[in-house]
């Protein structure tokens, strides 16, 4: 945040807190990891987009015009999921397995995450409309669970993915599925 005068406290104490990691793995390449969430479904393809446009876009426009995009254009693909002891199949607007609770500039997408408890928080929207998506956005922000038929929240330390849709990982592109994501408990030490 740019108190620099702070940042030098906070090493002179070296405060650390041991957070976990998820890792994705797919029998093509190697392990990846990421700290917050990964997102099959509407977050990926959104991402899909970003990578189009970088080249051709200011910096500060990609995220919101990529957004919108993806909003107006992206369809439901058929997911399979299963984690630890639960198993879905269908039609998925999203799927994200969070370590955090927000993605997205402040959407609290799994409001149980952040406890660094070794599991996720998988968060699962299956036939649920875009219009339907986006008149949630203000429960979202408020870090609310949505009440659904189609919008499963529930914990896993395993979760294993397979489908036509790509997957993205602390907003960057992760490849397709399948995949298996794995936690990995208190992975790293961070700065307090």
């Amino acid at each position: 945040r740019g108190d620099v005068r702070n940042l030098i406290q906070r090493l002179r104490k070296m405060e650390t807190l041991e957070v976990d990691l998820g890792v994705i793995r797919t029998s093509d390449r190697p392990p990846l990891w990421f700290i917050n969430a990964a997102d099959a479904g509407l977050g990926a393809y959104v991402v899909t987009i970003v990578e189009r446009m970088k080249p051709r876009w200011p910096r500060r426009l990609v995220f919101p015009a990529a957004i919108i995009r993806g909003l107006l254009s992206y369809r439901r693909t058929t997911l399979e999921c299963t984690a630890d002891d639960r198993h879905f199949t269908g039609e998925s607007l999203t799927t994200v397995v969070a370590l955090g609770s927000s993605i997205a500039d402040g959407i609290v997408i799994a409001p149980g995450g952040g406890k660094n408890n070794g599991e996720f928080q998988v968060v699962r929207s299956g036939r649920v409309a875009i219009a339907e998506y986006i008149r949630f956005l203000p429960q979202l922000k408020q870090g609310r669970k949505i009440k659904h038929p189609e919008i499963h929240y529930f914990t896993a330390r395993n979760v294993q993915l397979s489908g036509s849709s790509a997957l993205e990982a602390d907003g960057e592109l992760a490849g397709v599925l399948p995949c298996t994501l794995e936690v990995v408990p208190s992975a790293i030490r961070i700065l307090r």
